[in-house]
């Protein structure tokens, strides 16, 4: 899980002069990290979440590859339920859909459709 919480504090959040690959990678690995509970557990942190949202709302986001990889790790990330529920009280959802319409992307669209479906989903 050290890699998770390092990956989460340290490279997704955003700093200037990163490249969209660079951010993409950086998605692209966590989403396939989050396959594994431990490091769903892990990201439930509301600082994590805070920082994944802001990354996702961040103008590197408006690459197809970033939006995607991104999509991916939300729709991960929010089967954990404690996630779930704060992902919710922060209204991922709305960020999930305001990226879906900067591409018109035929994955971007079904994973934006998965994960909002995801988050809303109850036990």
């Amino acid at each position: 899980a050290g890699f998770v919480e390092w990956l989460a504090d340290d490279a997704i959040p955003v700093k200037s002069g990163m490249s969209w690959r660079v951010v993409a990678k950086a998605w692209a690995l966590l989403a396939s990290l989050c396959i594994r509970n431990p490091a769903k557990a892990v990201m439930a942190e509301p600082a994590r979440l805070d920082n994944m949202k802001a990354a996702l709302q961040h103008k590197t986001a408006d690459s197809v590859l970033v939006i995607r990889h991104g999509f991916q790790a939300v729709l991960l990330i929010s089967e954990h339920p404690k996630a779930r529920e704060y992902m919710n009280s922060v209204d991922f959802a709305s960020v999930v859909n305001d990226l879906a319409n900067v591409r018109k992307d035929e994955f971007i669209s079904k994973a934006a459709q998965r994960a909002v479906a995801q988050l809303g989903w109850q036990p």
